[in-house]
């Protein structure tokens, strides 16, 4: 199950998304900026802002729909406007183009995610050991 939510700011201003967590989750990892590259949200006094639940959808392939829906409806600041005639193939080249230039930018911020949920398991893994 996804949620289709709208965040409205004090000035107007419009951002539509799609999410499996909480709409409260959601907000707050919008308002701590904890969203993969640049978000259209940004744009959006968050601070001064309300969610709401536009629309609920049993499948990934139905939440596409609903939010590419509420965004070409929806008078938003998100930048990207979705084309009825979603093209899978694109989107999968876009998304892999996006992901490697993310990769490439954050490159020592991933990989020290990385080596702190390596030494995380192996604390756990030695844990286990001595706990027998």
């Amino acid at each position: 199950m996804e949620q289709i939510y709208l965040i409205e700011d004090c000035n107007g201003l419009k951002y539509v998304g799609k999410t499996k967590l909480t709409l409260r989750q959601r907000f707050r990892k919008h308002k701590n900026g904890k969203k993969v590259g640049d978000c259209s949200s940004k744009q959006l006094d968050l601070e001064n802002s309300k969610i709401s639940c536009l629309d609920i959808a049993d499948s990934y392939v139905e939440a596409r729909e609903l939010e590419a829906f509420y965004i070409n409806s929806i008078d938003c600041v998100n930048i990207v406007k979705f084309n009825f005639d979603f093209d899978e193939k694109e989107h999968k080249e876009y998304k892999s183009k996006y992901n490697k230039e993310y990769r490439e930018k954050n490159k020592d911020e991933i990989n020290r995610k990385a080596r702190k949920a390596r030494a995380i398991k192996k604390m756990q893994k030695e844990a286990d050991l001595l706990l027998g």
